[in-house]
């Protein structure tokens, strides 16, 4: 097992100076604005993985996903530490977004990860509790833990996902629906996968 730490940190930068990551690797949400690595630009709406020695500048309102083995650092949003069993995984950054109404029905995912929605409501219905999100309110689900989400009614939906999967999840669906009379049920939402990662863990 790999002991490992996953943050959350909400981000504004108002003007083009150098960013600091911190230690690990990272997922890149951009929100607002633009970022600048030294190989690519990240716009409104796009992600991108980065890690610690990357330098990066912009004006931008961002979602920074990090994920390290050492004690937990400081995060504004969120922070959680898990176990993984394997040494070698793929870090996900996507996005799910609902129409109004929507429903992913009772469901599991093969990795731990953190989500954090920025548009919409989304009420999630755990096994022994259920919490209604609102923007930037983040949450946390352990691999294989069984979920429901409910989209609000009267409008569009969305959060950014960052999850750490076994390498055979690579470029593949993790969604396994539970019950066998939602199989024909329509399903609404949508995915945006921003990228794949291969990680050897043991040198985060």
């Amino acid at each position: 097992m790999t002991p490992l730490t996953m943050t959350l940190n909400h981000r504004t930068v108002a003007q083009n100076a150098p960013i600091e990551l911190g230690a690990g690797c990272h997922a890149i949400r951009v929100l607002q604005g633009t970022l600048q690595t030294s190989t690519q630009t990240i716009a409104t709406g796009e992600g991108a993985y980065a890690t610690a020695g990357e330098h990066l500048s912009g004006a931008a309102e961002f979602l920074q996903f990090t994920l390290c083995k050492e004690a937990a650092p400081k995060a504004n949003l969120m922070v959680e530490e898990f176990q993984f069993e394997a040494t070698k995984a793929i870090l996900r950054l996507d996005q799910v977004s609902f129409p109004p109404g929507a429903i992913a029905y009772r469901h599991i995912h093969a990795g731990p990860g953190i989500r954090c929605l920025i548009a919409g409501e989304l009420t999630i219905h755990a096994d022994h509790h259920v919490e209604k999100m609102t923007p930037f309110n983040p949450w946390f689900e352990a691999a294989n833990s069984p979920v429901k989400a409910v989209a609000s009614a009267g409008q569009e939906t969305s959060f950014v996902r960052a999850i750490l999967l076994p390498v055979s999840y690579a470029g593949k669906p993790t969604i396994t629906y539970l019950n066998a009379e939602d199989e024909a049920k329509p399903r609404l939402q949508s995915n945006h996968r921003f990228f794949d990662q291969m990680l050897d863990l043991q040198t985060l």
